[in-house]
């Protein structure tokens, strides 16, 4: 599950011409951050990276 939604922000980042590096920056986070999403990543983080991206819950979601 975890794979798709990792996949899934890859895809939003990159519909948004942003880049993983300059999206963590913004974030305030380490440039790793996404590659450390685990099968248990509270859905808290996961709105907050959409809210970050620009798109909704469910676009991250989508194909689970």
């Amino acid at each position: 599950m975890i794979k798709v939604i990792k996949e899934n922000i890859k895809q939003e980042l990159k519909s948004r011409n942003k880049s993983i590096q300059s999206f963590c920056k913004g974030l305030g986070v380490e440039r790793n951050y996404i590659s450390q999403l685990r099968e248990h990543t509270p859905v808290s983080k996961i709105i907050k990276i959409a809210q970050a991206i620009g798109c909704t819950t469910s676009d991250l979601l989508k194909g689970i």
